[in-house]
């Protein structure tokens, strides 16, 4: 269902058309505030409100306005942190070791069954409040939506439900969709913009895309009064050099940097080793992405040119078997397409409008966890473009 959704047109245009409408009507206004006053915020903040927004539309169809001057809390999304945070630790330590702590209820542990409620009590009241509008007639087109409705069809085609619990069927689903899509977009763009900042020669050729495909689109130069600008998702998809720069930033900073997999049935890895069911296999895709015998003694540079070749267009190829951040085959993420029009349309619109400061003296790190994320975020100072 999620594969037959993500594939259409029209959910492929609500999700630019959602994307514009959040750059254009919350994350421009939101900065255009912090230049005027000056003010220093945590960018990385700023895209994980982002990317929460604009999941909670597409998936839910909810308006939730997380992303605001006034930078509102949210009991979901703080719920939701708190049991990633303690489902991650499940993974590094034994396992009676967080088991004991569960059944005391202490540590990380102790805060699993109040923030799992919450999560459960949010999610559930928007899939009782989607059906009373499907009832009543109120149609929206979302991915909670969508699957209600080929759940309806399925039991009218085949006499009979597919879940005996359709309700915990269509938390689970959408709960997974929601953080898949909400964590790894907001740390796609926190370690692009971090890199390009850091980068002015990368940041100048970005710059110089847009203005020529602004200048296209109005049958003028560049104007510098024209500010701020949004771009359209269709626009923006063409633009070579901003596609190279985010596919070199996901290689050396995936959103996901480990996976882990397993099998049913006993196997035998091109490199002749064994695997028997139950065994676990850890791939750090963090790893691969700085592997000199894959990308070449470079591998540690900032360069999206090793994406574009000799005639200026996109290498697609060459790199297909060694880009695993969105996995290969036939497990490739399903909004990897989705995830590119997301960054696409909020980077086009920062460096378009304004130059962001990082503050010095911050050491930016990893922090470990499911999700990518800097450790103490990203503290930055938000200025209009000059030139």
């Amino acid at each position: 269902m999620a594969h037959t959704a993500f594939i259409s047109g029209d959910f492929k245009d609500l999700l630019s058309n959602i994307s514009r409408k959040v750059v254009e009507d919350q994350l421009v206004p939101f900065l255009v505030h912090i230049a005027k006053t000056g003010t220093t915020i945590d960018l990385q903040e700023v895209c994980l409100r982002f990317s929460f927004d604009v999941n909670m539309n597409a998936i839910f169809g909810m308006h939730s306005n997380y992303l605001s001057i006034e930078l509102p809390s949210s009991d979901l999304a703080e719920a939701i942190d708190v049991a990633q945070e303690a489902v991650f630790y499940r993974h590094t330590m034994p396992m009676f070791s967080w088991k004991l702590m569960r059944l005391f209820g202490i540590g990380r542990e102790g805060e699993v069954p109040k923030a799992s409620e919450t999560v459960n009590a949010y999610i559930y009241e928007y899939i009782s409040q989607k059906r009373r509008n499907l009832v009543n007639g109120v149609k929206t087109f979302d991915l909670l939506s969508s699957y209600i409705n080929s759940m309806q069809e399925l039991k009218r085609t085949t006499a009979s439900s597919p879940h005996k619990n359709e309700d915990k069927f269509l938390k689970d689903s959408m709960l997974s969709l929601f953080i898949a899509g909400k964590d790894t977009i907001g740390s796609g763009l926190i370690w692009f913009l971090w890199l390009v900042s850091k980068t002015p020669s990368i940041e100048k050729k970005i710059l110089e895309e847009l203005k020529l495909l602004m200048s296209s689109k109005t049958g003028k130069q560049f104007e510098h009064h024209e500010w701020p600008r949004v771009f359209d998702s269709d626009d923006i998809n063409g633009l070579v050099y901003l596609h190279a720069a985010l596919c070199e930033s996901l290689r050396l900073y995936p959103p996901v940097p480990h996976n882990s997999k397993t099998v049913l049935n006993e196997a035998v890895l091109p490199d002749g080793s064994h695997i028997k069911p139950g065994m676990q296999i850890l791939i750090s895709f963090y790893s691969v992405g700085r592997m000199p015998w894959i990308w070449g003694e470079d591998c540690l540079q900032f360069r999206p040119e090793r994406w574009i070749d000799d005639d200026g267009k996109l290498n697609r190829h060459e790199h297909t078997s060694k880009f695993f951040t969105f996995n290969l085959g036939p497990r490739t993420c399903l909004g990897k397409d989705m995830s590119f029009t997301q960054m696409k349309s909020v980077a086009a619109a920062v460096l378009f409008n304004f130059q962001v400061q990082v503050l010095e003296g911050q050491h930016v790190r990893p922090k470990p966890a499911i999700t990518l994320h800097m450790e103490n975020g990203l503290k930055v100072k938000i200025q209009k473009r000059v030139n």
